[in-house]
């Protein structure tokens, strides 16, 4: 890795433990070790979702950032040191049609070259624990740097879901990085060449679904915080050992479903439950307890 993208991942890693009570990663193993690579990811928190896998994933990662982020005095030049790829979007331009030509061409040499790429799909950053529908861009991307190489690179292409718990709170929030299996691309390849559009349209949507498989989309942070602190609950009542990030979050995705099963069927036991959990986590909070803490 070059000197200014190790001194970007260890200044994220030394941010990153400073603000973060835990940071667990689950399944960097199922990251190939090289050739070319396309690493997405759910966008919940802003710039500290490039720097947390940055710190974490075990290849040097050029991430896709918004245009605007380079004329910036400060993240500009961190940008840069990273290798990140511009990327010029409607809103930048306040056109109804954009260029991104430099950005294909850079993507495509960095998957030719069997570098890898970071990419947000969702195009957006924003708080709540929901996946937004994807854009198009990194099935359109993949597809596109690969055909105008002229050749099958062969490029893995690796969902990753991070999850957070109190996100913007001082040693007390952590964060969980979820590596998912690399997704089969098949004849995906092959029918882009006759069919671009609808083989795009179905490869977003295989990316969305390898995505929010990974993730516990409660909705809303309230919903998310109650959800951590019944967990919390229910493992010290059925005395169960601490789980690892991958065992939580199946949990949680359960109870998520089980929530939203019952929500419109029994609201006010729904709603009765929730109070309860609120009252218990308020008291919690004022004694100064975490949620693995087991009293």
């Amino acid at each position: 890795m070059p000197l200014g993208y190790r001194l970007i991942r260890a200044l994220s890693r030394l941010l990153l433990r400073l603000f973060y009570r835990r940071v667990e990663v689950v399944g960097a193993e199922r990251i190939p070790p090289r050739g070319p690579l396309l690493v997405l990811a759910n966008h919940q928190n802003a710039l500290v979702d490039g720097m947390l896998l940055l710190a974490v994933i075990p290849r040097r990662l050029r991430p896709l950032a918004k245009a605007p982020l380079f004329s910036n005095p400060l993240i500009g030049p961190l940008l840069r040191m990273t290798g990140a790829i511009p990327v010029v979007r409607r809103q930048d331009t306040g056109t109804a049609t954009v260029e991104n030509t430099r950005m294909f061409e850079a993507a495509g040499r960095t998957l030719a070259e069997g570098g890898a790429i970071l990419i947000f799909p969702e195009g957006k950053s924003q708080p709540e624990p929901v996946l937004q529908p994807l854009r198009s861009g990194a099935a359109r991307l993949l597809l596109g740097a690969e055909a105008a190489q002229g050749r099958v690179l062969d490029s893995a292409v690796v969902p990753v879901g991070l999850l957070f718990n109190e996100p913007g709170t001082f040693r007390s929030g952590w964060a969980h990085v979820l590596v998912g299996e690399p997704l089969r691309l098949g004849e995906t390849r092959a029918r882009y060449a006759t069919e671009p559009e609808a083989t795009v349209r179905d490869l977003t949507e295989r990316m969305e679904d390898a995505l929010g498989a990974l993730l516990v989309e409660a909705g809303d942070r309230e919903t998310q915080r109650l959800l951590h602190v019944a967990e919390s609950l229910w493992r010290a009542e059925a005395d169960a050992p601490a789980a690892d990030a991958e065992v939580s979050a199946e949990w949680r995705r359960r109870a998520v479903r089980a929530y939203r099963w019952l929500r419109p069927r029994e609201p006010e036991r729904i709603f009765a439950l929730r109070r309860e959990i609120y009252h218990y986590a308020e008291l919690r909070e004022r004694s100064g307890l975490h949620a693995g803490d087991r009293s």
